[in-house]
């Protein structure tokens, strides 16, 4: 016997709403529905008796929040569901308005000292990755990895404390 998908329609997806206090509820019990109702641009008509969800973030409160950030990356990695409210209301170039990216402009003296500023290589590569760029271009790379302070870790053994490199 086969299964056979039941048809969606207006009415029955108004039914499963009903049965509903919110939209989180509604598209976690009956994601069917709720998807059918998306798709077709009906879920406003849907969802006419469910509470409204919480509306977190707006233009003043992502402004506020986005000029305290230096670059997009902090913004995005610190601020997740602002960053979602900004993509979802397409409201990314208004975002690069506030936020000026850094530019920088590496050269061999700022490249050593975010080498000495780094504790390890990872940090190095992950916080200055166009220092570490502009050294492998300049074949400089190597020299920089020893300004980096590697991490010291002291170790007990029988004749006492002995530093040992990670």
């Amino acid at each position: 016997m086969k299964h056979r998908r039941k048809r969606i329609t207006l009415e029955s997806a108004k039914l499963a709403a009903d049965s509903c206090e919110t939209t989180v509820e509604f598209g976690k019990r009956f994601p069917s529905e709720y998807e059918w109702a998306r798709l077709r641009g009906k879920l406003d008509e849907v969802r006419r008796n469910l509470v409204a969800p919480k509306t977190y973030w707006n233009e003043e409160k992502v402004r506020e929040l986005a000029l305290s950030c230096s670059s997009y990356r902090e913004f995005s990695d610190g601020n997740k569901s602002a960053y979602t409210w900004v993509l979802r209301n397409n409201k990314l170039e208004w975002l690069k308005e506030i936020i000026q990216p850094q530019q920088r402009r590496w050269n061999y003296e700022t490249v050593k000292q975010a080498a000495i500023d780094s504790e390890s290589y990872e940090e190095f590569a992950k916080k200055y990755a166009g220092a570490q760029a502009w050294a492998k271009r300049h074949n400089c790379f190597e020299e920089m990895r020893s300004y980096i302070k590697p991490r010291i870790q002291l170790t007990s053994a029988t004749d006492g404390l002995i530093p040992k490199n990670t």
